[in-house]
């Protein structure tokens, strides 16, 4: 009976984990600025299917990514934005976004990682990396190097995809 017990709640904290859909995170970068940001991916994008939904992408003086991201209110609530820095890594000619919210205290930071594919000049699709990833990384190096070992397996992305077309 115990054992039963067992199974049950670790089938439904899987669950759990499963529906929850947040990226992949961790306390360090996947890499510091390194790269000049291209500039294609500067300007206002917006969610396929919700034209609501729009992130505006700007550089800021580190040469980070400075991120707005707009999401309307519900049944007359106002929008809110929240503001991200983020920062392109290339591995193996993959790019991956490392992503933190903007505040004022970045001693606890907290950076989200998202494979981003360009599709021409107006279309990016965004894909998080699973949650589902156990192991702990004391360097972006040490990260860019799993990352480039297991980024081609399907498994490594959350299903949840988001497609963005330049607007502006």
């Amino acid at each position: 009976m115990k054992k039963n017990s067992i199974l049950s709640l670790t089938l439904m904290i899987g669950l759990a984990v499963f529906l929850m859909g947040c990226p992949y995170s961790s306390e360090i970068p996947l890499s510091s600025v390194n790269a000049k940001l291209n500039e294609a991916f500067v300007g206002k994008w917006e969610l396929s299917g919700s034209p609501e939904n729009h992130i505006t992408v700007k550089k800021n003086s580190a040469g980070e990514m400075a991120i707005a991201k707009f999401e309307p209110g519900y049944d007359g609530a106002e929008g809110t934005t929240t503001n991200y820095i983020g920062n392109l890594t290339e591995i193996k000619g993959v790019l991956f976004l490392s992503l933190r919210e903007d505040t004022e205290d970045t001693s606890y930071a907290t950076y989200y990682f998202y494979r981003i594919n360009k599709e021409g000049s107006n279309k990016i699709l965004v894909q998080s990396v699973t949650p589902n990833i156990d192991e702990k990384f004391t360097s972006g190096s040490e990260m860019a190097a799993f990352f480039g070992n297991h980024m081609q397996h399907s498994f490594f992305y959350d299903t949840s995809d988001e497609t963005y077309y330049k607007i502006e």
